[in-house]
């Protein structure tokens, strides 16, 4: 299965839609705003994966430690990868 083969909304995490995930990579990009966070780390795991997160991040001045929004992206396209690889 594929991300193409989802129904519409959903994220391909057990349980999670597009929209929550959507509001938990603003959620995180806003706490570490009001925190004053001149970095974030987004650690391991399914949001550190989100090219949205590294772009919040970004369009809130706060230096992503992670790869860019395009990267992350990019990665995320597996056929496209491929191709880039090669």
């Amino acid at each position: 299965m594929t991300a193409r083969d989802l129904p519409k909304g959903h994220s391909g995490t057990m349980g999670t839609t597009t929209s929550t995930v959507r509001q938990q990579l603003l959620t995180v990009a806003e706490a570490a705003e009001r925190a004053g966070a001149t970095a974030l780390h987004p650690g391991y795991g399914f949001l550190s994966e989100r090219p949205e997160l590294s772009q919040a991040c970004l369009a809130r001045g706060i230096t992503f430690v992670g790869p860019s929004p395009a990267t992350l992206a990019l990665c995320g396209d597996k056929i496209a990868t491929r191709e880039v690889a090669r």
